[in-house]
This record gives structure tokens, C-alpha cells and sequence, in this order.
């Protein structure tokens, strides 16, 4: 006690010099602050400006993406425009196979039934076909000879 009653004793003489010192506490203390204030600051400003940054980036970065994707929606509408035109060439393709194949199993049943019934028929159908003509009836490569449009004497028309 008797330390604070000589603090108290003190205090009560240098008044104005303990309110100096308080103001000088309180400059420093308030000059501290708003440096560090500054400094907090300063320290946002840059974690916003890099942050900005990474926001520009990434949005290029979309906006290039959402070009490729819809590049790749073209790209793909025009695949599926192309695979609805071969199955319909495709479709078309075995219709025409089907009736071909109906078609040759008609004509063999009607030179089948035509041997069967005519004897004269019968006998022209056995007789052995020459190969260059031959060739066309089975479908096979005929051999190379003379040109097709050129006559028997080998002149040309």
C-alpha cells in the first residue's frame, strides 16, 4: 500500500506530466494501430488483386471450353445428320439386295420349272456357254480382249 500511496503521491504533483505521458501512449498506440491497419490493407489489395487474377484466368479458361463444347455440338449434330443419311443408304441398300435376291431366286425357279417341263429348253440350257460370255452371266472379270466397241474385223466404229 504504501508503494501506491507514493505512486498516488507522485501522480498528484506531475498531473500534467502523466497526461503528457498518456497522450504520447495513446499517439503511439493509435499510430501502431493504423500502421498495421495499412499493412492489413495493402495485404488484402494484393489477395484481392491475385484472386482477380485467378478469376480472369478461370473465365477465359470456361469460355474456351464452352467454344470447344459447342464446336464439339456441331460436330456432333453433323455426325448424327450423317448417320441418319447411311442408314437410310444403307435401308435403300437392302431393299435392293432383298429384291435382287427374290428376283434371282424367281428366275431360277422359272428355268428350273422351264427344264423340267420343255425338253427343247432343256438342251439349249445345257449347252456350254463360250467363257467371254460366260463371264457376264456369273458375274466374273472377263478376260481383256477386244474392246467392246470394236467390230469383229477389228476396226473401230
Amino acid at each position: 500500500m504504501t508503494l501506491l500511496r507514493n505512486a498516488m503521491g507522485w501522480l498528484g504533483g506531475h498531473v500534467r506530466l502523466a497526461i503528457e505521458y498518456a497522450l504520447i501512449a495513446l499517439l503511439v498506440s493509435v499510430s501502431g494501430f493504423a500502421l498495421w491497419q495499412w499493412g492489413h490493407s495493402q495485404q488484402q489489395d494484393a489477395e484481392r488483386a491475385e484472386l482477380y487474377g485467378k478469376y480472369q484466368a478461370a473465365n477465359v479458361a470456361i469460355q474456351g471450353l464452352v467454344s470447344d463444347n459447342q464446336a464439339q455440338d456441331a460436330a456432333i449434330s453433323a455426325l448424327k445428320e450423317l448417320r441418319a443419311k447411311d442408314a437410310k443408304a444403307i435401308t435403300g441398300l437392302q431393299k435392293d439386295v432383298a429384291h435382287a435376291d427374290r428376283r434371282s431366286l424367281s428366275v431360277k425357279t422359272t428355268l428350273d420349272q422351264l427344264e423340267k417341263n420343255n425338253a427343247r429348253a432343256k438342251t439349249l440350257l445345257d449347252i456350254v456357254v463360250a467363257p467371254d460370255v460366260g463371264c457376264v452371266l456369273d458375274g466374273r472379270a472377263c478376260p481383256r480382249g477386244e474392246p467392246p466397241h470394236a467390230s469383229s474385223s477389228g476396226k473401230t466404229r
